[in-house]
């Protein structure tokens, strides 16, 4: 049987149709703001004056502030309390500047109340796994360590976004997993028509996210499939399973019966450069936790009052 390109092509179209149907009859879409977005446009100018990023910084006071109690925190403090944006960004550096900008930026896009899940434990997650993308994206030299970060940052965007702006019919399916005991992703992608990741994947491509870091979510459960070479979806699902190995994530239906860690040592072993060494670097990456934890808690707004969710 041949290939035919073009139905191909109109199937493909089809699907990307179905999508955003499925997406502009959402309930307040997230969306990410101005400044941070200029931001990471200023830090990709190899030309980019100091005082220009202060500058834009600046017209986001909270987003300011939160920089400079990072500067300001036994992390990267060093004696002299800093008073300025700018001196932050001195102390800081451009690479955890883009760091600190890229998760608050995303944690203020979808920092919203929800009954479905624990936002707090979503951020926990996701900073954990963006974290580890970038480290085994150095260790194993493949792909940009920034969009790795980006990548394992948004990858549980397509769940997010149906526990936001589908609230009802996404409790329903985790019920509906709950009681059948089915892996809440295939429920989901019954009631929607669609994989989280392809949604997730879809609004990144609304955003005008780098290809690479659409592409590493839409497959980051089947990086065999991504058509990019030097994909970076198997270091964002290896990332993703180590997360949940060290015991941070929601316990989605159907997650119970799944023993993470031995998931996830093919990868970290080859990271490591030793065949068996996949246990060894999850030890490391553990004991880098509490440093994880500590910046988290400050680049995240102070915890208010919240509806019980179903998952946490």
């Amino acid at each position: 049987m041949s290939f035919d390109r073009t139905r191909a092509t109109d199937a493909s179209r089809d699907a990307r149709a179905s999508l955003e149907q499925l997406l502009v009859g959402a309930a307040s879409l997230p969306t990410l703001k101005e400044i941070p977005l200029r931001v990471l446009a200023l830090l990709d100018d190899p030309d980019v004056s100091l005082n220009e990023i202060s500058r834009t910084l600046e017209g986001d006071p909270l987003l300011s502030a939160r920089l400079l109690r990072l500067a300001n925190s036994p992390l990267f403090a060093r004696g002299q309390r800093l008073d300025s944006i700018h001196q932050a960004i001195v102390r800081l550096g451009y690479a955890e500047v883009r760091t600190a900008v890229t998760t608050i930026g995303f944690i203020d896009c979808v920092g919203r109340d929800s009954r479905a899940f624990d936002m707090r434990e979503i951020f926990r997650e996701a900073v954990c796994c963006a974290s580890l993308s970038r480290r085994l994206a150095r260790d194993l030299r493949k792909g940009s360590a920034s969009s790795a970060y980006l990548a394992g940052l948004l990858h549980s965007m397509g769940e997010i976004v149906l526990g936001l702006c589908f609230e009802q019919r996404f409790e329903s399916c985790v019920l509906e997993g709950r009681a059948s005991m089915v892996p809440l992703s295939e429920v989901l992608e019954r009631e929607f028509g669609f994989s989280a990741a392809e949604i997730g994947a879809h609004l990144l491509g609304r955003w005008r996210m780098p290809e690479e870091v659409v592409d590493a979510v839409r497959f980051k459960n089947s990086p065999h499939r991504s058509p990019r070479e030097n994909s970076l979806a198997e270091i964002v699902g290896a990332a993703y399973r180590t997360t949940r190995a060290l015991g941070i994530g929601l316990e989605w239906p159907g997650d119970s019966a799944i023993d993470w860690a031995p998931r996830a040592f093919p990868v970290l072993a080859r990271a490591s450069g030793d065949e068996q060494g996949g246990p060894l670097y999850l030890e490391q990456c553990r004991k880098d936790m509490p440093a994880l934890e500590e910046s988290l808690e400050i680049l995240l707004p102070p915890a208010g009052r919240c509806r019980t969710p179903l998952l946490s």
